[in-house]
């Protein structure tokens, strides 16, 4: 598996939630929302044993940095 691209999705999600408190409770909502699914191992593609199996999740965390003005 990708582990730099695991390292770097944490690394992004990190940053967002230092500001955390700025944002309403919706954004908050879904920059948990995007952890959650980040930690979940077996997903829409299996982090560990897919060939590029942290690709959904670096799509999803991008989405929401997006909606949350973070990207």
């Amino acid at each position: 598996f990708d582990s730099s691209g695991a390292v770097q999705i944490g690394r992004d999600l990190a940053s967002a939630l230092e500001r955390a408190p700025s944002l309403d409770d919706a954004e908050r909502s879904l920059l948990r929302a995007a952890v959650d699914y980040f930690l979940i191992i077996e997903d829409a593609q299996h982090d560990l044993t897919a060939e590029h199996g942290f690709d959904d999740d670096r799509r999803v965390v991008q989405a929401v940095l997006r909606a949350i003005g973070d990207a």
